[in-house]
Protein backbone atom coordinates (compact mmCIF):
# COMPACT_ATOMS: atom_id res chain seq x y z
CA UNK A 1 0.00 0.00 0.00
CA UNK A 2 1.36 3.15 -1.15
CA UNK A 3 1.83 6.12 1.82
CA UNK A 4 -0.95 8.58 -0.51
CA UNK A 5 -3.14 5.56 -0.02
CA UNK A 6 -2.73 5.12 3.95
CA UNK A 7 -3.01 8.78 4.63
CA UNK A 8 -5.83 9.90 2.15
CA UNK A 9 -7.98 6.54 2.16
CA UNK A 10 -7.28 4.44 5.26
CA UNK A 11 -7.31 8.07 7.53
CA UNK A 12 -9.22 10.20 5.47
CA UNK A 13 -6.23 12.88 5.61
CA UNK A 14 -4.15 15.12 3.39
CA UNK A 15 -1.08 15.34 1.66
CA UNK A 16 0.83 18.03 0.14
CA UNK A 17 3.78 18.91 -1.40
CA UNK A 18 5.51 22.30 -2.22
CA UNK A 19 8.68 22.69 -4.29
CA UNK A 20 10.74 25.67 -4.54
CA UNK A 21 13.78 25.66 -7.31
CA UNK A 22 17.16 26.08 -5.08
CA UNK A 23 15.13 26.01 -1.87
CA UNK A 24 13.77 22.83 -1.09
CA UNK A 25 10.94 20.49 -0.71
CA UNK A 26 8.31 20.43 2.25
CA UNK A 27 5.95 17.61 2.35
CA UNK A 28 2.83 18.14 4.46
CA UNK A 29 0.62 15.09 5.79
CA UNK A 30 -2.49 15.90 8.24
CA UNK A 31 -4.25 13.12 9.38
CA UNK A 32 -7.26 14.10 11.23
CA UNK A 33 -7.75 12.88 15.66
CA UNK A 34 -10.73 10.80 16.98
CA UNK A 35 -10.99 12.44 20.26
CA UNK A 36 -12.82 9.51 22.73
CA UNK A 37 -14.63 11.25 25.51
CA UNK A 38 -14.22 9.77 28.88
CA UNK A 39 -17.61 8.24 30.37
CA UNK A 40 -17.83 9.56 34.22
CA UNK A 41 -20.07 7.74 36.66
Amino acid sequence: METYQIVVEEHKGKMSCLSSPEQGTEFQIEIPIKVIEEKTF
